[in-house]
């Protein structure tokens, strides 16, 4: 009677190929996480831009615009353009910040948001995110 030392070749194909779907899968996920929180990161200096832009028109009487780092830091604002390039301008009776993405993010062309009447919608620009903001009361 022979005795079986070691593994077949079928049984070592069996966990490469194993081991081979649970690590795409794990690469797929990271990415996701990683846009997600590229995403948070300028939602969040969107949300800074339009503080400072408030701040802004009550010291001054206008607000401010502003479509380089150099143009933040006149105002007072330390953001990296990193993942994204910001800028901020006047429209109508308020103003409009924008973000647009300066690395890929793999999800294909087209994908963007808007922020208009209190929703989320698809934007224009490839990677971009826009959030309209209105002075109170206004």
């Amino acid at each position: 009677m022979m005795k079986r030392r070691g593994f077949t070749l079928i049984e070592l194909l069996i966990v490469l190929v194993v081991i081979g779907v649970l690590s795409s899968i794990t690469v797929v996920v990271y990415d996701r996480c990683v846009n997600s929180a590229k995403l948070a990161e300028a939602i969040e200096n969107m949300g800074s831009i339009a503080f400072r832009q408030k701040i802004h028109f009550q010291e001054h009487g206008e607000y401010f615009e502003a479509y380089s780092e150099e143009e933040f830091q006149e105002v007072g604002m330390d953001l990296e353009f990193t993942n994204f390039a910001y800028s901020t301008r006047a429209r109508g009776a308020g103003f409009v910040v924008r973000a647009v993405a300066t690395v890929s993010f793999g999800s294909g062309a087209g994908d963007g948001f808007e922020f208009a009447d209190g929703a989320w919608v698809a934007g224009e620009d490839n990677c971009a995110i826009y959030q309209n903001m209105l002075p109170e009361g206004g």
